[in-house]
């Protein structure tokens, strides 16, 4: 059964209940319930079985990409062309510098951190431990066997005990004559590579001045000395 749109403009006053029924089974049958292409026409099927078509062949499509791009290197433009004419433009000056951090302020405060950059600019990183005081060493005193650490809220805030570590320590007193080996034994009996694990000291005992000499023939238990000059007292330090 076909029914027809009875509009309340039409009638001049109000639907009844059958007109109200008869309008929804007519717009029931105009829902659409499937589209296809048939050649460049869009087709579409009512819920009546009717259909009716849209033409396509007006409609064009174009895929719009990006061809090239050049960068202007006084500008800094970069510019990106597209297939059907255009361009986009970007200035990438502020990419021109290579920018860091040069510096922090750290506010113990507020655990703020506020850093500079070469540009002059600033940043801020929060979240950082507040209320906390900077202590730090300031200066260290060595007294017998003991170093003594100043800190910047304290004086001998620390101490270090050194008795406890022992340096095998030879030392004797002789007469150097110029250009000639002289043989020191120390007695160590160092083994290997270890006979090269020693320091040797000399000193003028007349000037009280370090002076150099050549140092050669390590053995477990001796080393040769010899001097560019002749020296009647040089104290001679050897350290294990």
């Amino acid at each position: 059964m076909a029914f027809n749109l009875t509009l309340r403009t039409t009638k001049g006053n109000r639907l009844t209940f059958t007109e109200l029924d008869n309008n929804f089974l007519y717009l029931k049958d105009r829902d659409i319930v499937s589209a296809g292409i048939i050649g460049s026409d869009l087709v579409l099927t009512k819920e009546d079985g009717g259909t009716f078509s849209v033409p396509l062949s007006g409609i064009t499509a174009s895929d719009t990409y990006i061809t090239g791009t050049t960068f202007n290197n006084t500008t800094y433009d970069l510019t990106l062309n597209r297939n059907d004419g255009g361009s986009i433009t970007q200035n990438l000056a502020a990419l021109a510098s290579d920018v860091y951090v040069l510096s922090g302020v750290y506010q113990p405060t507020t655990g703020v951190v506020e850093f500079t950059n070469t540009t002059g600019g600033t940043f801020n990183v929060s979240g950082f431990t507040t209320g906390m005081t900077n202590y730090y060493t300031t200066s260290a005193n060595l007294t017998n066997k003991t170093i003594s650490f100043d800190r910047t809220d304290t004086s001998n805030a620390y101490d270090v005990n050194l008795s406890g570590i022992t340096v095998d320590k030879y030392s004797t007193t002789s007469g150097f004559t110029q250009d000639i080996t002289k043989t020191i034994t120390h007695n160590f009996g160092l083994v290997g590579d270890g006979v090269y694990d020693i320091s040797v000291k000399l000193r003028d005992i007349t000037t009280n001045e370090e002076i150099g000499g050549s140092i050669d023939n390590f053995t477990s238990n001796s080393v040769d000395i010899t001097l560019s000059q002749t020296l009647t007292s040089v104290r001679v330090v050897i350290i294990g």
